[in-house]
């Protein structure tokens, strides 16, 4: 099996333009990722505004962080296992996120929020040792990182199986964010329609 995913990497990366694209994807989203990291700082300090959610007034909140972590980073690691295997949905993958990356810094800028009232901190220990750098981000909110993120797997993945599992995990992941009131409802529900935007700009790159 991994003798059959190198050869075809090989065989990919021998191509001049998938080459280029692929290294070019790769450097563009570190950057991305880094700039990221350090306006999260600036969407912290930064006063917003709570959004009424009849939703979230009626459910929870719920300590839901342990699921939240099992439904997000499990998928994000198979997915990633999946995507390795065609070299060119990988190549999409990464396009994809680091427009992705981008889109959801336009949005928290342009729409400051605060975390509703009665939000549980979702302490996330990959990001917060990682893009968050030891900090706890509470107000990137519009729209939902998580769901976004889990949905582009879904969009790219072609076993149909496969897809509606992502799908599943999508709405679960979902529902839980706003049961333990870290997202808005609108928060998780927008997500999706970011993630086909990045997906066809990613496309229209490639």
């Amino acid at each position: 099996m991994f003798a059959f995913i190198i050869s075809r990497w090989k065989e990919a990366l021998g191509m001049p333009r998938f080459r280029l694209h692929f290294f070019l994807g790769l450097f563009l989203l570190i950057a991305v990722s880094v700039l990221f990291s350090f306006f999260l700082k600036f969407i912290q300090s930064r006063v917003g505004f709570v959004i009424n959610d009849p939703l979230i007034a009626r459910i929870g909140p719920y300590h839901l962080c342990t699921p939240i972590q099992l439904v997000t980073y499990l998928p994000i690691g198979l997915g990633l296992a999946y995507l390795s295997v065609y070299p060119s949905l990988f190549n999409k993958f990464i396009w994809s996120f680091a427009v992705l990356l981008v889109l959801r810094a336009l949005c928290l800028f342009f729409v400051p929020l605060e975390p509703p009232a009665s939000f549980i901190e979702l302490r996330d220990f990959i990001l917060e040792s990682t893009a968050y750098y030891g900090e706890v981000i509470t107000k990137d909110l519009f729209f939902s990182g998580h769901v976004a993120t889990v949905f582009l797997f879904f969009i790219l993945i072609h076993h149909p199986k496969v897809r509606m599992i992502y799908l599943l995990i999508v709405i679960a992941l979902g529902a839980m964010l706003v049961i333990q009131h870290v997202h808005y409802t609108i928060d998780v529900i927008i997500a999706p329609l970011f993630s086909f935007a990045a997906k066809r700009i990613g496309d229209k790159i490639l």
